[in-house]
């Protein structure tokens, strides 16, 4: 449905491409680590994270399942002439890959579409692409998140957001399950209480609106006992030297 009728709505929204550069931001402060970088991307959607990544690293590989997703991606690539993005389409749990290849596999807003045992595979997977001392990045919707006490609210929206295979993750689950396909410095850091989740529910906010919302965001995710229930997580793993 996203990348149908809803596309250009969320594609325009000053809130969606605020919360896209604070994300890459962060995916480049705490997971590349040289300009040499070679990135892979799972469920990469249309690619405006990797594209603002771009700069940054040496090569990216994005693959992402929907084939509107994958041509919308190559399309911005191409206006954008971005010489180091390449996007396919695939099924990212059926994917063969090199081993060794990649220092940085990135997961975002990709695990929670799929059972706790495809995403042992996957993880697995992520582990043998990755080089030695290569970083997995995940991020995905927590389980213990606030804002779900709020979507009886918004039924519908949500219905038109979501597929039906979507589950919000348990962060302690994920940890042991990277511990389990081999990653150790396994590291996790809460993201957000309201942005995403306001920034999807209401696209067209004013932009006025985004700096009061991080900084709340950023103010209430630093608080010890409080983060735990912040709406998203990413996940940093590191395959052993």
């Amino acid at each position: 449905m996203l990348y149908s009728e809803d596309y250009a709505l969320y594609a325009g929204s000053s809130f969606i491409r605020a919360l896209d550069r604070r994300k890459a931001r962060f995916i480049k402060d705490h997971a590349v680590r040289s300009p040499d970088t070679v990135m892979l991307s799972l469920g990469s959607g249309d690619a405006r994270k990797e594209a603002l990544l771009s700069p940054f690293v040496r090569e990216i590989l994005a693959f992402d399942i929907s084939e509107e997703a994958t041509r919308l991606a190559k399309q911005m690539v191409s206006s954008k002439g971005i010489r180091n993005l390449r996007c396919e389409r695939a099924d990212v749990t059926s994917l063969e890959l090199a081993p060794c290849r990649f220092d940085l596999v990135l997961a975002s807003g990709l695990l929670h579409h799929f059972s706790r045992g495809l995403v042992l595979d996957l993880l697995r997977k992520a582990f043998l692409w990755l080089k030695p001392g290569g970083i997995l990045l995940t991020y995905d919707p927590s389980s213990r998140r606030l804002v779900r006490h709020f979507r009886v609210f918004f039924r519908e929206k949500y219905r038109r957001l979501h597929s039906d295979t979507e589950r919000e993750l348990d962060p302690d689950a994920l940890i042991d399950d990277l511990g389990s396909a081999g990653f150790r410095e396994i590291d996790i850091i809460y993201s957000d209480f309201f942005v995403e989740p306001l920034s999807w529910l209401f696209p067209g906010s004013p932009p006025v609106l985004i700096s009061p919302s991080v900084w709340l965001d950023s103010m209430l995710v630093s608080l010890p006992g409080i983060k735990r229930f912040s709406s998203h997580f990413f996940i940093a793993a590191e395959k052993p030297a």
